[in-house]
């Protein structure tokens, strides 16, 4: 695989695991803990959110709660609390050490994330962490209305970096969403996950079960490069 010329990284499960993700605590915060209106906000969301999944679409919660609910006041303050209540993260082992070798390597990295939250609150999570300085910025499904592995979000990630799919790696953990869709898109994808590839399934790239499997697969490329 050739050297990057930009990394792009998926977020939920590549950069920052999730330890907790509380929906009915999210909505319970807005309707008073009233558990019968909770159940039933989760369940009508969810079933609008499956529906988007399918065609690779993505709903942003805090806007659909605020039409829902007939919500008044700022959105960014509403997805703030929901955050908190909802969402709870921390750094995936290693990561920090590949991040700071490619900023000190001068490779240009972004983000895409998943996620019916915005870019905005995704970057405050990653600054929370000490992380977000070495992203260029942050993509959100719920800002685009497109999720992976729908092209239109690794084409508009590619020209926010001014790079081109055969010049950029895409690291991931989930196959359909982040692998699929970034071989689709032509990038050079790697798959970060302690599980085997289905079989029968067509991929070739690489697969690394930790970030400490990764480091020699970008050094080997560096140094293919310079001895070219």
């Amino acid at each position: 695989m050739p050297a990057p010329r930009a990394i792009l990284f998926d977020i939920g499960g590549t950069v920052l695991d999730e330890r907790r993700y509380d929906l009915e605590a999210g909505v319970g915060s807005l309707v008073a803990e009233d558990s019968i209106v909770t159940a039933e906000i989760c369940r009508i969301f969810r079933a609008e959110r499956d529906d988007c999944h399918r065609v690779n679409r993505e709903l942003d919660l805090p806007k659909w709660l605020t039409k829902c609910l007939s919500l008044r006041g700022d959105l960014a303050t509403l997805e703030d609390t929901l955050w908190s209540a909802i969402v709870t993260l921390t750094p995936v082992p290693g990561i920090e050490t590949v991040l700071r070798r490619l900023t000190n390597d001068r490779v240009p990295i972004a983000a895409i994330s998943n996620a019916p939250f915005s870019a905005r609150i995704l970057e405050a999570e990653l600054n929370k962490h000490g992380l977000g300085g070495h992203f260029q910025f942050v993509l959100s499904s719920a800002d685009l209305g497109f999720r992976k592995p729908a092209p239109v979000i690794f084409e508009t990630a590619l020209s926010r970096l001014r790079a081109t799919a055969g010049q950029t790696w895409f690291i991931g953990d989930t196959f359909r969403e982040d692998i699929v869709g970034a071989t689709a898109a032509g990038l050079r994808p790697i798959f970060i996950s302690q599980d085997a590839v289905e079989p029968g399934t067509d991929y070739t790239g690489h697969q690394i079960r930790d970030w400490s499997e990764f480091m020699p697969i970008y050094e080997a490329a560096r140094a293919d490069k310079d001895a070219k």
